[in-house]
């Protein structure tokens, strides 16, 4: 007789995911605009927050299945079904902004304004932004405080501004402190495909790994001298001055 089993795919959602984390973080970094956050970060960090709820989704699903034992009852929406079996009102409340999230990126909520540029060429919006009143369901109403972000995560809520710091955010925040990741210090100059030819150093940096070179230098000339002693390093000391 053959063993019944269930295709659930939860873990194996994990690894892209990963892999589009590591290519954001190795982006170099551009502040975004009041209309948007840079095309190919924006572009990352929504398909990362749309794969974690469907993580998420995928996960919670597999919790009623084995709770229901595959009955016929309609499933609910996952943060519902989440909100009913936790005590945890407060993630809940994160997962809910989460997802709201979501579905304004795959259900493409359109917001309208008026924009113009400035002499340098950078975009500002000359009207605060409006949502197209035809979109947003209920939950959406339920999370978004005043302005287009949630009102406790405070992720943008608008498709085109989402960028690194909502995926930083959004991720991590069901995490103990402890547990959570530190957005890596390095910024990299990327090809199209995403993959590193260049690193981007602040000035301190740079000082600090000249000093380091020098240093390994200096040690490396001295590795076949021989030890000092107490006396000859303090007449050394007193004719440079130091003693």
């Amino acid at each position: 007789m053959g063993k019944r089993v269930v295709s659930f795919n939860t873990i194996n959602l994990f690894y892209p995911m990963l892999e589009l984390l590591e290519k954001l973080q190795g982006m170099n970094f551009q502040p975004a605009n009041d209309f948007q956050a840079p095309p190919i970060e924006n572009g990352y960090a929504t398909a990362i927050i749309v794969q974690a709820v469907t993580i998420f989704e995928s996960a919670t699903t597999r919790v009623w299945y084995q709770r229901h034992d595959g009955a016929s009852r309609r499933f609910p929406a996952a943060a519902d079904y989440f909100r009913q079996i936790s005590k945890k009102r407060s993630l809940c409340a994160q997962i809910d902004e989460t997802v709201s999230v979501r579905d304004a990126v795959v259900h493409s909520h359109p917001y309208l304004t008026e924009v113009d540029w400035d002499a340098r060429g950078n975009l500002t919006t000359l009207r605060p932004l409006r949502r197209y009143p035809r979109f947003g369901r209920k939950r959406l109403r339920r999370v978004q405080a005043k302005g287009q972000a949630t009102k406790k995560l405070k992720l943008n809520l608008v498709p085109t501004r989402v960028s690194r710091r909502d995926v930083y955010i959004a991720i991590q925040s069901p995490m103990p402190k402890e547990n959570r990741m530190k957005p890596s210090p390095e910024q990299y100059v990327i090809d199209p495909k995403g993959k590193k030819i260049s690193v981007i150093l602040s000035v301190k940096q740079h000082q600090q790994m000249v000093a380091d070179l020098h240093d390994l230098a200096v040690a490396a000339e001295r590795r076949e001298e021989g030890p000092k002693s107490l006396a000859e390093m303090k007449r050394r000391l007193k004719e440079d001055g130091i003693l």
